[in-house]
């Protein structure tokens, strides 16, 4: 343990927030992928005050929001996710179907 510390040490502050926002943002897609979208967003969350310049964590956060019914979480998210990203295909193919019409239950 003694070890580990030190090495953890040794790496600058901003390698090891790196890679905890790594690990956050993949754990957001496993969270998106089990449909377990309360915990994504929070995690998408987390990964956009750390970085607001992440398209990807706005896209996937509001791919969530969107799912949880929040229609203006999800367009403001989507907007933010286009406008640091314009050419992404799949930002602008989201962004213009708009939100998902939800099914009753």
């Amino acid at each position: 343990m003694r070890h580990l510390i030190l090495v953890l040490l040794s790496f600058p502050p901003t390698v090891l927030l790196a890679q905890m926002e790594v690990d956050q943002f993949a754990e957001g897609l496993a969270a998106v992928r089990q449909e377990q979208y309360h915990h994504a967003v929070s995690l998408f969350t987390g990964v956009i005050a750390e970085r607001p310049d992440q398209a990807r964590a706005w896209y996937y956060r509001g791919i969530s929001r969107d799912a949880l019914g929040d229609t203006v979480g999800a367009l403001h998210d989507l907007d933010r996710a286009l406008s640091l990203t314009p050419k992404d295909h799949n930002v602008r193919l989201r962004r213009a179907e708009g939100p998902h019409p939800r099914r009753p239950i």
